[in-house]
């Protein structure tokens, strides 16, 4: 089942049965209007639980990099030919040419494992930084991240022009070191039940959880802490967004989703 799910944060569960998509990453976007739901109040500090349910920054203060390890690489070699989405052919005319339309009707396959956009991970005095190569734009970096050098620790995103900040850390998981490749930070099995993947974007981090073996709990859990500027949470078309004193959105997780091992993707619900 593989899940995934961003500034935006975006979350991801991998494995034989399905995944759970998600981002946590920035947002900049209206604020509150009338139609609006109303938004949940909160505090700095303020601790919130989350889960996503499949049925519907510790760091040193050293410059070291983060270690590629083949061993990272292979998993995610191994979780994106696993994962493959069949993508139908687009429509065509190929009259009497047999080849050519064998050919464009030849099963064309996309994982939800994407290119990795950083270029490296080093660690920080708040977690595991990624660098991003010069074709990302500066003004494409609206969310700063530090993601955690352990499975059993949180990562933090901040929006890069208010400053809010949050942390998350998932639930249950193992004490796991982070490996990089591709892009990606790799927790071999760092969770109970499944292995877990951050690919590090200009607006925020998506997150997979790869599962071998049907999960106890069709659950997945988080704990979204609060540590600055956050005034409210507001879930709006399962998404999570967080707002500033003005109501206006800063920070969000995108709706999870689920894919099955046949490739199939299945909406997931945050609660």
């Amino acid at each position: 089942m593989l899940q995934r799910s961003a500034s935006t944060w975006r979350r991801v569960l991998l494995g034989i049965l399905g995944s759970l998509l998600a981002s946590w990453g920035s947002g900049d976007t209206p604020p509150v209007g009338p139609e609006d739901p109303t938004p949940t109040s909160r505090r700095d500090g303020d601790t919130v639980a989350l889960d996503a349910s499949a049925q519907s920054i510790a760091g040193d203060a050293s410059a070291a990099p983060v270690p590629v390890t083949a061993e990272a690489l292979a998993t995610l070699i191994a979780l994106r030919a696993r994962f493959a989405v069949p993508l139908p052919p687009a429509p065509a005319e190929f009259d009497d040419d047999t080849d050519a339309r064998d050919a464009h009707l030849a099963p064309v396959t996309l994982s939800p494992l994407g290119v990795g956009i950083a270029s490296g991970f080093e660690i920080g005095p708040e977690g595991l930084v990624p660098h991003f190569p010069s074709s990302v734009s500066v003004e494409a970096r609206s969310a700063r991240v530090a993601l955690a050098r352990k499975a059993t620790a949180p990562f933090r995103i901040e929006h890069e022009a208010s400053g809010m900040t949050v942390e998350v850390m998932l639930r249950d998981g193992r004490d796991i070191e982070a490996e990089a490749a591709d892009g990606y930070l790799v927790y071999r099995h760092g969770h109970a039940a499944a292995t877990v993947l951050h690919r590090a974007l200009a607006e925020g981090t998506e997150d997979f959880l790869s599962f071998d073996e049907r999960p106890e709990a069709s659950t997945v859990a988080y704990r979204l802490t609060l540590r600055k500027g956050v005034a409210g949470l507001r879930l709006v078309g399962n998404t999570l967004e967080m707002l500033d004193g003005h109501g206006a959105p800063r920070l969000r997780v995108s709706p999870p989703s689920l894919i099955t091992a046949d490739g199939v993707a299945i909406d997931a619900l945050p609660r």
